[in-house]
């Protein structure tokens, strides 16, 4: 039987605020596993992500997750789901790809004005308007679908960008408390 001791490092951050809101106690619990290999583990109002990177380019996990882009790590972190229906910004392309089949003569003048009376008043549900949504965007029209970040997804950047600041200030890089800018 082999029993090694590990070295794991707990940092509890408090009082976090940015200009979109604050936070609750956040918990970071850091693993240098081995040369070049780390994982972390942040919890946060009852929730826990995790990550590991067994190639980080350094010896320390929280030197690498300050350096790393929010983008980056959220996707290792298992970020909530970025995107949910927009509904704005689909009228609104549906309406610059009517007026573009309209230039390009795809369309008349009758059709798309027609369209853009049904987008207007619909496009509630894509799933629900099937038919008006092919004849806008065509057979593929669920990619021509717009996507905005969620609430959830956004609070989560907001997040990794506590915990780095959080990080930096552990590896005394920033001796100031985070309040983003």
């Amino acid at each position: 039987m082999l029993i090694q001791t590990k070295v794991v490092t707990q940092i509890i951050v408090s009082g976090a605020r940015t200009d979109k809101q604050g936070f609750l106690p956040i918990t970071l619990m850091l693993e240098d596993v081995e040369a070049n290999a780390g994982r972390i583990s942040i919890t946060h109002d009852g929730e826990t992500w995790n990550g590991y990177w067994g190639s980080m380019g350094c010896n320390s996990i929280a030197q690498f997750f300050v350096n790393e882009s929010a983008s980056y790590l959220s996707g290792n972190l298992g970020a909530p789901p970025y995107g949910e229906y927009d509904l704005k910004g689909t009228r609104k392309y549906a309406v610059e790809v009517l007026k573009e089949r309209k230039a390009q003569r795809e369309i008349d003048h009758a059709t798309r004005m027609r369209l853009q009376v049904a987008v207007s008043a619909g496009m509630h549900d894509p799933m629900a308007e099937h038919e008006l949504m092919t004849e806008v965007f065509g057979p593929d029209w669920p990619q021509f679908c717009k996507q905005k970040p969620t609430d959830r997804y956004l609070h989560f950047m907001e997040l990794i960008k506590v915990v780095q600041s959080a990080l930096r200030q552990h590896l005394n890089l920033t001796p100031t408390v985070y309040n983003a800018a």
